[in-house]
């Protein structure tokens, strides 16, 4: 049944698939679907590490953990712990930072309409304010 819908979600589209390695180590690999306002990214942490605090003003993103863990700071919840198997939920205009712990690897299911950043390729992807950067270190450092 699951390969009928995928079947004919994706006739006639393209599918893209892309790879980096990010700043902090991170390996990710996404897949993009031609005129579907989604992408799914895997990333794995050989070394673990904290990514940069954002926020996206259109885009949801669904973080799950695959293996290992993950530790989110997210304005709205504050410290939130992920192990195997769980997931959270992360809404337009949340700021929120991640850190994967060495050897996780975590899915990202990313929908919306994004609103471009010139500064960023035009993609949906806006820094945080310094003020959720300091309580975000503060956040990590107490927990």
């Amino acid at each position: 049944m699951a390969r009928f819908i995928v079947d004919t979600v994706l006739a006639g589209k393209s599918v893209q698939l892309k790879a980096k390695e990010m700043p902090n180590g991170e390996l990710r690999r996404q897949v993009q679907f031609e005129g579907i306002p989604a992408h799914i990214t895997f990333t794995e942490a050989d070394q673990g590490g904290w990514q940069e605090s954002h926020l996206h003003k259109g885009l949801t993103e669904v973080y799950t953990i695959v293996a290992g863990g993950a530790r989110f700071v997210v304005r709205s919840s504050g410290v939130v712990d992920l192990a195997q198997g769980m997931t959270i939920t992360i809404k337009p205009g949340d700021s929120h930072n991640v850190a994967l712990a060495r050897g996780a690897v975590m899915s990202t299911l990313v929908f919306g309409e994004p609103v471009g950043n010139p500064d960023k390729k035009g993609n949906d992807w806006w820094p945080a304010d310094e003020e959720f950067d300091r309580w975000m270190k503060e956040v990590i450092s107490a927990a």
